[in-house]
């Protein structure tokens, strides 16, 4: 059985970002429409991300993690052993983005002014919003050329395409800080300080019939496994699990 990896932010920022990895991932995976059905996930995931894109302090929050990046990279580039054109390259790409973001007011204001977007919007507020009968406009776009939508969805998301990759970079920041250590949660339990700690990635086997649920704070965190739910509710698994853990 193959292993999981789960992962859990421990702050606020950290979980921003993460959902709006989720929803670029949603958006890529979605954007060929090559199904009807695929309409609500992909204009759910669009118009979630210029809600979320919307606020300042999370385009403050990117601002500061790739300014943050940058000093950690020049200070990495002292030591003897890195890998100088792998460094340059990663420290020029944060300098562009840095450099294309901050000319750039709202990303999101030109898919808010889209006349289309702003037509079927409202309507994905509610349950089941893309019938045809609720949209028809959007029934109409969705029997067009398949190369005029293919270009509009381009057109959407290349307004996107700097926070994307702020975001990716950003993550992958967050990733690498740490390896996974074998780890063991004595009755299905494990604690620890959390300080300067912004996710912890724990990959584990199912074949232990549970899986880990996170509670905690700035300052400590804790992991219980629990099993799936039955007739008397969820349960806690007993018995000591072998897992590894990525404090990153």
């Amino acid at each position: 059985m193959s292993l999981v990896i789960y992962e859990h932010p421990l702050n606020e920022k950290q979980r921003t970002f993460m959902r709006v990895e989720y929803l670029f991932g949603q958006l890529d995976s979605c954007r060929s429409l090559s199904h009807p059905f695929q309409l609500q996930v992909f204009f759910d995931a669009l118009f979630a991300m210029v809600e979320l894109l919307d606020r300042s302090d999370l385009r403050s929050d990117i601002a500061k993690e790739l300014e943050r990046n940058e000093h950690n990279l020049v200070k990495w580039s002292q030591h003897p052993e890195i890998c100088n054109a792998a460094l340059e390259e990663t420290l020029r790409q944060v300098i562009n983005l840095q450099n294309t973001l901050s000319k750039k007011e709202k990303v999101c204001n030109p898919l808010k002014d889209d006349p289309f977007l702003e037509s079927i919007r409202k309507r994905f507020t509610m349950p089941g919003p893309s019938c045809d009968f609720d949209l028809p406009q959007l029934h109409f776009w969705m029997q067009l050329n398949p190369q005029d939508k293919k270009a509009q969805i381009d057109g959407w998301l290349e307004h996107l395409s700097s926070t994307r990759e702020a975001i990716y970079l950003i993550q992958t920041f967050v990733r690498e800080r740490s390896n996974f250590v074998n780890t063991k949660a004595p009755g299905g339990f494990y604690q620890d300080n959390s300080e300067n700690l912004d996710m912890l990635r724990i990959k584990y086997t199912p074949a232990y019939g549970a899986y880990p649920t996170v509670s905690g704070n700035k300052y400590r965190y804790a992991i219980r496994f629990m099993r799936l739910c039955d007739e008397q509710g969820r349960t806690t698994v007993d018995e000591d699990v072998m897992f590894s853990l990525a404090r990153c």
